[in-house]
């Protein structure tokens, strides 16, 4: 066998272990998005599976609201009323079709002061 032959035997070799390298690259960059996205899927979801019937009827009126995000995380949802120099916010976890929609809503002094279920 002539030298050029080795040469192209071997260049052959190595092309075909570049190629598979390079697939086997690609299938783990894919298996890392979509853990990455199903990960990001399984945040969003996570405030509507937060709170639980049990967690919600032990919450005591006056709980500050840094307690209320500890135990229950960001809200999906928030709103703020100010009538009359009384301020409210009130925050909302879970979808209505799902398990249940909870609603806290706070007073000016940063206190639980109503919560429902819907």
């Amino acid at each position: 066998m002539s030298i050029i032959g080795k040469v192209l035997r071997g260049t052959g070799k190595a092309i075909k272990w570049t190629l598979i390298l390079g697939a086997l690259l690609i299938v783990v960059g894919i298996v890392a998005v979509i853990v990455s996205l199903g990960s990001a899927g399984s945040k969003s979801e996570k405030s509507s599976k937060q709170v639980n019937p049990a967690q919600f009827h032990a919450l005591k009126m006056g709980t500050p609201e840094s307690r209320v995000r500890h135990l229950f995380g960001k809200p999906e949802r928030t709103d703020a009323t100010e009538v009359s120099g009384y301020k409210q916010t009130c925050w909302y976890y879970g979808i209505l079709a799902q398990s249940g929609s909870y609603q806290f809503c706070f007073n000016g002094k940063n206190r639980l002061e109503v919560k429902n279920r819907y």
